[in-house]
């Protein structure tokens, strides 16, 4: 059996398909179930809010996220929260047009 301390929670990040529906650049709100997700800071993805590698070079990587139990998340699809996987509904506000 591994170790708990050598466990990347990475390796067992879910990644939905298809992507959910989102308006551009903003926020996803979406009923997750328990696991662990990972949340694309980069908005390279084509399956936001979750991240599916295209970050390479970007120099940002993921933010693991841990769900213990189901529950509505509203994941940011900008990038730009202050709140960080979270939507603040301000950085789809101050982007250059990027919210629909």
């Amino acid at each position: 059996m591994q170790d708990p301390a050598e466990h990347d929670p990475r390796d067992a990040a879910n990644v939905p398909e298809p992507a959910p529906p989102r308006r551009a650049g903003g926020p996803v709100t979406v009923l997750e179930t328990p696991g662990f997700y990972a949340w694309c800071r980069c908005v390279r993805s084509r399956h936001i809010p979750y991240c599916d590698g295209a970050h390479g070079g970007s120099g940002l990587e993921p933010v693991i996220v841990q769900i213990d139990r189901a529950e509505l998340v509203r994941w940011c699809g900008c990038g730009r929260t202050a709140t960080p996987p979270h939507c603040d509904d301000q950085g789809c506000k101050d982007g250059a047009g990027t919210a629909g």
